[in-house]
């Protein structure tokens, strides 16, 4: 999944879907003259936005993550900075 600067990525709800675990978080390639931090925020519902991760290029261009979302509720990644976040992961039942 790719989060772009600046542009919420949404993971809407689907009771049906797979549950998707997002293990990693990485810097794009787009952050070669960056110096300042980008913060991945996340959002579940209507619920508050939290911090997952700050990432900072050349320094700490990417975070372990553990998280699972099952789809019964809508979910908001953020990137608040000037770069776009990766993220990986994968499905399972």
């Amino acid at each position: 999944i790719k989060v772009p600067t600046n542009r919420p990525y949404i993971i809407g709800r689907d009771a049906s879907r797979r549950t998707i675990h997002i293990s990693q978080a990485a810097l794009g390639d787009d952050t070669m003259y960056q110096t300042t931090k980008c913060t991945l925020m996340f959002q579940v519902g209507k619920n508050e936005p939290i911090c997952l991760c700050s990432l900072m290029p050349h320094k700490f261009e990417n975070c372990p993550l553990n998280l699972d979302l099952n789809g019964d509720e809508e979910v908001t990644f953020e990137v608040w900075g000037n770069c776009d976040v990766h993220l990986s992961g994968f499905y399972y039942r």
